[in-house]
């Protein structure tokens, strides 16, 4: 015999030792290298199966675990049954006549349905399942040949991505409902049948205020009916969810009191770079200020008494002030009082300073909603402390470079919500005095940058008179908070006592 023929007779009778020949319906436990079929078959397979050949034999199968490959010949056709989710694993068919047919699955997302599926070439039956979508386009393009039976039921989770039209391309049913998961109120979904064929409407409430339950709804249509085209509202209008609306609503003082304290952070920002002088006599201080930036404008008056006691630098003030809070979604203002306590202790050239300051705020707004409470007016207290350690290196007899590193920290309570930051910051400051016995005069630069990013700077002109006992000073200030720039402008008269 032909050696080549041998060679072949001998593969085949081999590969057919280790094969599974199976004659009718079978339940596959176990691992199986090759299972051939030699009639029409039904097979569960709960074992591992590399590969099957029909044999131009019909086959019926539930795969609950993995099957690499099924090779289909001639005419017959392979049919998948997934009944349930644990039978949702895929089978790659070799050949034509691949059907599928899907039944009682419960909320199984569509992108993994779709890829267990992705091989039939024949009709895929969904019937009286729930299918998740995350994006209706990658239902409404499945370019196979599916058909709904039954009562199906779609939970798609973004609804602004659905455009009214056919359900599914080329799909007749009458029995799909929608349902749309965080968004059922903002959206509203219907399937209408026309000529067999299924189409959805969605439409979405262009009201806000009839999406809440509490005096939100109040507020919003109070808002909605006083200010034309007011930007909240028209914002809010343009939500495509829930979340987002949750999330712009958030940016209003009317629904997060945090928002009004936002001009408070900013003195106390301020007042965070202001350093005690090193005057060994006590001086008193009176200065008025004023704060701008894009969103923010301020005004009003410092009090402070300061000196040295024994080997201490200790200082304390009051202030008082005016502020006006602007831009898209909030416009509101209010008075703010506070006061500060500093201190400064010297090692040798080592130098540790402290200060803690404490600043209350009486709101003018329109009506708020937080935490089930409504508010007009309210009023804010806020906190701030700093501790630093520097060392005072002489350049020369006239020019001091002083680096320091710290730790600051900011609180605030307005309506039973409070907030709190801690961060540390690093920085140096440059003085130069110059002048006679009678006159001195100072500058000085500061700057430093948080550890969150932030910039800060401060800048000082003036001049004391030791015969007359007083003294004047220029000051500006310039604080860089995320994107955001604001200024301090600062006119400051002393008189020693």
């Amino acid at each position: 015999m032909n050696r080549r023929v041998t060679v072949c007779l001998l593969l085949f009778y081999v590969a057919h030792y280790f094969a599974t020949d199976v004659f009718a319906d079978e339940l596959i436990n176990g691992s199986h290298d090759r299972i051939d079929l030699y009639d029409d078959t039904v097979i569960i397979n709960h074992g591992i199966i590399n590969s099957i050949y029909t044999n131009d034999y019909n086959l019926i199968i539930s795969n609950y675990n993995t099957i690499y490959n099924v090779y289909n010949s001639g005419t017959a056709y392979v049919n998948q049954q997934i009944s349930d989710n644990e039978a949702l694993h895929k089978i790659n068919v070799i050949g034509d006549n691949f059907s599928v047919n899907i039944n009682n699955l419960n909320q199984v997302d569509l992108t993994q349905l779709k890829d267990i599926v992705s091989g039939a070439d024949k009709t895929i039956v969904i019937n009286d399942s729930s299918i998740i979508i995350n994006n209706f386009a990658d239902w409404r393009n499945w370019n196979q040949n599916v058909s709904l039976t039954g009562t199906n039921t779609l939970y798609i989770q973004n609804p602004e991505t659905i455009i009214s039209g056919e359900l599914l391309n080329f799909v007749h049913d009458n029995g799909t409902k929608v349902v749309l998961l965080d968004s059922e109120k903002l959206y509203k979904a219907a399937i209408r049948y026309e000529s067999g064929v299924s189409f959805i409407d969605i439409t979405k409430e262009t009201d806000v205020s009839k999406l809440f339950d509490d005096e939100r709804n109040s507020i919003l249509a109070d808002l909605r009916a006083s200010v034309y085209n007011n930007s909240l509202i028209m914002l809010l209008n343009n939500s495509n969810s829930i979340q987002e609306i949750e999330r712009i609503l958030q940016l209003s003082y009317r629904f997060n009191p945090s928002v009004l304290m936002r001009p408070i952070d900013t003195l106390n920002q301020f007042g965070l770079i202001d350093f005690l002088n090193n005057y060994d006599t006590i001086y008193g201080g009176f200065s008025g200020f004023y704060v701008f930036a894009d969103t923010t404008n301020a005004f009003g008056l410092d009090f402070n008494v300061a000196g040295k006691y024994e080997d201490w630098y200790v200082g304390t003030g009051f202030n008082l002030g005016r502020f006006y809070y602007k831009n898209d979604l909030n416009d509101f203002d209010g008075f703010a009082y506070g006061a500060n306590i500093k201190i400064k202790k010297y090692i040798d050239d080592f130098w540790l300073h402290g200060m803690v300051g404490f600043r209350m705020a009486n709101f003018k707004t329109d009506t708020m909603y937080y935490n089930n409470h409504i508010k007009q007016n309210p009023v804010g207290y806020s906190g701030y402390g700093a501790l630093d350690l520097g060392y005072d290196y002489a350049v020369s007899p006239d020019v001091i470079f002083a680096p320091f590193i710290g730790g600051v920290t900011t609180l605030s309570w307005i309506m039973k919500k409070s907030d709190k930051d801690v961060t540390g910051r690093a920085g140096g400051n440059i003085k130069y005095s110059f002048g006679t016995d009678d006159i001195k005069y100072n500058c000085s630069g500061l700057f430093g940058i948080s550890v969150d990013g932030d910039l800060f700077g401060k800048t000082e002109f003036g001049f004391m008179s030791n015969q007359d006992g007083a003294g004047l000073s220029v000051g500006f200030d310039v604080i860089k908070n995320d994107d955001d720039m604001y200024y301090k402008i600062n006119l400051q008269g002393k008189i020693l006592f």
